[in-house]
């Protein structure tokens, strides 16, 4: 049966920020749980991820104890990120993963850039 998803459902992930919290579990004292911040995309051919400014502006220049750990995830498979560059007067941010491992299992999946505008449901 052919995939029948459009290419940005492969392409989208939740940008969120994960923080140990004391959690009183048999699992360990710490429990993690990501709060969703905002989704980014996967563009494959550049092997980066678009987001808005405005959605990781809050965790450039504060400690990771403050903000929390960001993490970029798809279907319950998650990764750490951080913030490349943003632009402000655009409103882009450029998120980039850390780990080379995770970016060979997900670089097909994922946007390219256009040289033109295409048509409604392409």
């Amino acid at each position: 049966m052919p995939n029948l998803e459009p290419p940005v459902y492969k392409s989208v992930r939740a940008v969120g920020i994960l923080k140990p919290k004391l959690s009183q579990t048999p699992q360990g004292a710490f429990g993690t749980k990501l709060d969703v911040i905002g989704t980014a995309f996967w563009l494959k051919d550049h092997k980066i991820l678009i987001t808005c400014a405005h959605v990781v502006q809050n965790l450039v220049g504060a400690p990771i104890e403050i903000t929390g750990l960001l993490a970029l995830g798809n279907r319950g498979s998650y990764t750490q990120a951080i913030v490349d560059c943003m632009d402000f007067a655009h409103d882009l941010a450029i998120l980039r993963i850390t780990d080379e491992g995770q970016i060979s299992q997900i670089e097909a999946d994922g946007l390219t850039l256009a040289d033109s505008v295409p048509a409604i449901g392409t």
